[in-house]
């Protein structure tokens, strides 16, 4: 019996869900036969059927529901009507707070009523005598914490000729132990004011708004404290003179305490939820307030280099950063009263900045004793490329990079989040500031081995017309991997930044190694240029600054390049020479030179006699303080070279330094001379021997018309002299 009843409670319900099923086929039948085709039956009739199917007891599966229809896009809005929407939105705000600024006089007491839960305000005046109260004594805490902690803890002051360490070392445990007391006393006071207000929710939550600005004015003003140091000069880090630095931080004292106090009111009236009108007032005068305090300590410090280091816009920085401050002050407080009334939060504008501003001061000083640890300053960092202003470099750019992510962070730009706004910019900001720092220090190292082959291979002669000593192997190929090093760095950072922004650069690698093959196909020239080239550097073939003949044209290497070199004439012109140009090279700047240089002397000279006075000379000149270390060999005489018809030509070398060779060779023709001149020894050169008839010289017995028809003959062939 049971299972009969069983049975046809299964029947009635199959038989439920398929007339279920043709009533939902049987609606669209209509529709159908319209010609409009079968529609989906709506999410409606879709939840009835399935709530009739669970009622009969009938499993149903839905197959194939319609989604839910799209929301229509709203249509865009242009310019005007944004400018519009704006305007009606800040007038409406204007018109509220109005209004709720007129109601104040009858809607705060209720307020206040509502909060504390008894009538009046004396339970406000209440929580502020327990803030300034609790506040002088934890000023009074932190003044005693820091006298007692001081002494024993930092020292006496450096001196005043004492170093950058010195001093930041000094600065900064002055600044952390006074960050201490600060702790110290704020933490208490805080104690003591949450003990005396605990069975008052009311007055709590002007405490917590009190101490919550407390925090923000100490901070601050420990940060001005800091940098200024108005009563301890030993410990400032600006260049600031006693009576400026003392004036700058009572005006920042003054202007804090008086702003302090309106922005705990402001901050409560946040709190309790106030009328708008209320909290946008106070809000407003108090940004105004901070800007006018922070703007006329920038103005009264605008003749302080407050931005360090030697970049090329630091410069620019450390002139006009009293002015950009200011600037920015107005365009802050413009955009918290704009952001008030049209209902955008604006919070950050002023206080982001202090914040970003005292973290990189904070994380710069303790660089820069790393900074002085790794790379103690030497005598050498005025003459050569130094590390140290590489690394001083470097951690200002950091700092400030660091800076600029946490300012943004606080105005909401998200530049650590993966959908922030300013996410690609900031990532390619880091991407710029690390290839800089990378190329700087390869850049650093380069150089710096550059000029020490410089300062090794000693001044360059002036006097060196041709065949001068080039530099070193080193010298000649380290700019070429410089370059190249440079080009790797700005290909890889340019592929880092087009990644960062969106741009797929798996394309452009293809690209390029398709642009590559057309190279090699289309440019065999150039291919040829660059490979001769790359063999003669490793053949150590030339140098810079090595006189060279490459067959068609001669003179100092001056530059090379990947593809040619340019060699400057002693006469000043400048050729370029592809490399696979050149087939044959000589090379007059290498290891050393002998320089030989023909005397002439009369007939009849004893050559025996000069050869040993020239050995002489050479000796001599050995000893000579000037050109005497320029030999590599002495001067000696080669005895007679060949003789013609104006004398015994004799030739004398000596062996030098490349490029020493023209200076020696000036003092050596000097120094022959006054030899010859001192020993009777007579140069050859043109001259007319006149004869009498008799063979005898015509001098004797010759009439004064004969010797001056002979002296006139003489002048005629250009000779000397006759006899």
């Amino acid at each position: 019996m049971t299972r009969a009843v069983g049975i046809r409670a299964r029947l009635r319900g199959v038989v439920a869900g398929v007339a279920l099923l043709l009533a939902a086929v049987l609606a669209g039948a209509p529709a159908a036969a319209r010609g409009e085709g079968t529609q989906a039956p709506t999410p409606d009739a879709i939840a009835r059927i399935v709530a009739a199917a669970q009622d009969a007891g009938v499993p149903l599966v839905v197959v194939g529901a319609p989604p839910p229809a799209p929301a229509a896009e709203p249509p865009p809005v242009g310019l005007a009507e944004r400018a519009a929407r704006l305007s009606k939105a800040i007038g409406d705000r204007l018109e509220r707070d109005a209004e709720d600024l007129a109601d104040a006089p009858e809607t705060m007491p209720a307020l206040l009523a509502r909060l504390s839960g008894e009538p009046g305000a004396d339970w406000v005046w209440r929580a502020l005598a327990v803030v300034a109260v609790t506040l002088l004594a934890g000023i009074l805490i932190e003044r005693l914490a820091a006298a007692r902690l001081m002494p024993a803890l930092l020292g006496d002051p450096p001196a005043g000729d004492a170093g950058r360490s010195a001093r930041l070392r000094f600065a900064l445990g002055r600044a952390a132990i006074l960050a201490g007391a600060a702790v110290a006393g704020l933490g208490a006071a805080f104690l003591l004011a949450a003990i005396a207000v605990r069975h008052a929710p009311a007055q709590v939550q002007i405490v917590m708004s009190a101490f919550e600005v407390a925090i923000l004015i100490r901070a601050t003003l420990l940060f001005f404290r800091v940098t200024l140091a108005p009563y301890e000069p030993a410990a400032r880090l600006l260049a600031v003179e006693d009576g400026l630095a003392l004036r700058a931080y009572r005006g920042v004292v003054l202007g804090a305490v008086g702003t302090g106090m309106l922005a705990v009111v402001s901050a409560w009236l946040d709190r309790i939820e106030a009328p708008g009108g209320l909290a946008d007032l106070a809000a407003t005068v108090v940004s105004a307030m901070a800007a006018l305090v922070l703007g006329r300590a920038a103005w009264r410090l605008r003749h302080v280099e407050a931005v360090p280091g030697r970049a090329p816009l630091i410069p620019w920085l450390a002139r006009s950063w009293p002015q950009l401050a200011v600037l920015y002050l107005i365009v802050a407080v413009a955009a918290t009263v704009g952001g008030r009334l049209s209902g955008v939060r604006t919070e950050g504008l002023i206080i982001a900045p202090i914040s970003a501003a005292m973290l990189a001061a904070l994380l710069y000083s303790l660089s820069l004793l790393v900074v002085d640890r790794a790379f103690p300053p030497t005598a050498e960092d005025a003459a050569l490329p130094s590390f140290r202003v590489w690394a001083e470099r470097s951690v200002l750019a950091l700092a400030g990079m660091t800076a600029a992510g946490i300012l943004l962070d606080a105005w909401g730009a998200g530049p650590f989040e993966a959908d922030g706004q300013l996410r690609p910019v900031f990532t390619i900001l880091i991407v710029l500031v690390v290839a800089w720092i990378g190329w700087s220090a390869i850049r650093t190292a380069f150089d710096r081995r550059l000029a020490l082959e410089r300062a090794a291979a000693g001044p360059v002669n002036e006097d060196a017309d041709e065949g001068g000593a080039g530099g070193t192997r080193i010298e000649t190929i380290l700019p070429l991997f410089r370059n190249a090093i440079l080009i790797a760095i700005g290909v890889i950072a340019a592929m880092v930044m087009l990644s960062a922004v969106g741009v797929d650069v798996a394309p452009l690698f293809a690209g390029a190694g398709l642009v590559g093959i057309a190279v090699g196909f289309g440019a065999q020239t150039l291919v040829r240029d660059i490979f001769s080239g790359v063999f003669f550097l490793i053949d150590d073939a030339f140098r810079v600054g090595e006189y060279i003949d490459t067959g068609g044209a001669k003179g100092t290497v001056e530059r090379i390049s990947i593809r040619s070199m340019q060699l400057r004439h002693h006469t000043g012109p400048l050729h370029t020479i592809p490399f696979g140009e050149i087939h044959q090279l000589t090379n007059f700047s290498r290891d050393w030179v002998i320089m030989k240089l023909p005397i002439r002397v009369r007939f009849g000279t004893d050559t025996e006699r000069v050869r040993k006075l020239v050995k002489k000379l050479g000796q001599e000149l050995l000893a000579d303080p000037v050109i005497g270390a320029k030999f590599v060999e002495p001067l000696k005489s080669q005895g007679v070279y060949q003789m013609d018809e104006y004398g015994i030509v004799m030739r004398v070398k000596f062996k030098t330094r490349p490029g020493d060779q023209f200076a020696v060779r000036k003092v050596v023709y000097q120094k022959i001379n006054e030899l010859f001149e001192r020993e009777g020894i007579a140069f050859g050169g043109r001259e007319v021997v006149v004869r009498s008839a008799d063979g005898g010289p015509a001098g004797a017995g010759a009439s004064p018309a004969d010797l001056a028809a002979a002296g006139a003959a003489d002048a005629a062939a250009g000779g000397v002299g006759s006899r």
